[in-house]
C-alpha cells in the first residue's frame, strides 16, 4: 500500500511552506509572518557556508583525482589548487602582511587576468557588432544607425563630430532602450515566476533526483 506522502513529496512540501513563507509578508502585514520569515532568512546564512565549504572541498577533491590520474589538461589543475590554497591562507591569517599580500596578488593576478579575459570578451563583441550591423531590411537600418549615434556620443570627440550626438543618444536610452528593457524585464519577472511555482508544485523534477544529469567522464 503506497502513501500519499513519499519520500519525494517532503521536500515538495517543504519547498512550497518555507516558498510561501517569504512570499506572503510582501502582501500581508502581520508580524508573527514577518519575524518567522526573518528567522529563515537568518537560517539561509549557515547554510550558504556550508554550501560554500562544500563547494571547496568538491573542487579539491576533483582536481586533486584529475592530477592522479593524469587527466588532460592536468596541469591546471594544479595550478587552480595552488592558487585556491594561497588565497584561503592569506585571507584567513588576520595579520596586515597577509592583507597586503592578498591585495597585492589581486591586483597584479586576478585584476590582469580579468583584464585579459574582458580583452577577449571585447573581440567577441566587435565580432557580433560586425554581423549585427549588416543592413538587411528596415529594423537592421534603425538598430545600426541608433548603435552608431550611441557610440559617437560616448566617444572622448562624438559632441565634435556631432554637436546633437548626446541628446539623440539619450533619446535613444530613455525612449526606445527604456521600452525594451522593460519588456525584457517583465518577460524575465513572468519566466522566474513560473519557474517558481514549478518548483513549489513539485513540476521541476530535477532537485528531487527523478532525472539524472550525466556528466561526462574525464
Amino acid at each position: 500500500m503506497t502513501t500519499v506522502i513519499g519520500k519525494k513529496e517532503i521536500p515538495v512540501i517543504i519547498v512550497a511552506l518555507l516558498s510561501l513563507l517569504m512570499i506572503v509578508p510582501f502582501f500581508i502585514n502581520a508580524p508573527a509572518l514577518n519575524s518567522m520569515s526573518t528567522e529563515v532568512q537568518r537560517m539561509l546564512v549557515p547554510i550558504a557556508g556550508f554550501a560554500l565549504i562544500l563547494g571547496g572541498l568538491n573542487v579539491t577533491l576533483r582536481n586533486i583525482t584529475k592530477i592522479s590520474k593524469r587527466s588532460k589538461d592536468w596541469q591546471f589543475s594544479i595550478v587552480l589548487l595552488a592558487t585556491f590554497v594561497f588565497f584561503l591562507v592569506v585571507s584567513l591569517i588576520p595579520s596586515p602582511f597577509f592583507e597586503n599580500l592578498y591585495t597585492m596578488a589581486y591586483v597584479t593576478v586576478l585584476g590582469k587576468v580579468n583584464e585579459a579575459v574582458m580583452a577577449l570578451i571585447a573581440v567577441f563583441m566587435a565580432t557580433m557588432a560586425y554581423r549585427g550591423f549588416k543592413i538587411k531590411n528596415f529594423e537592421t537600418l534603425l538598430f545600426t544607425l541608433s548603435c552608431l549615434v550611441v557610440m559617437i556620443a560616448n566617444a572622448p570627440i562624438g559632441e565634435a563630430v556631432w554637436a546633437g550626438a548626446p541628446g539623440a543618444r539619450n533619446w535613444i536610452m530613455d525612449y526606445p532602450n527604456m521600452a525594451g528593457m522593460r519588456a525584457l524585464n517583465i518577460g524575465i519577472a513572468l519566466g522566474i515566476m513560473a519557474y517558481g511555482v514549478r518548483t513549489m508544485m513539485g513540476h521541476e523534477r530535477i532537485a528531487l533526483g527523478d532525472i539524472e544529469i550525466k556528466v561526462k567522464k574525464e
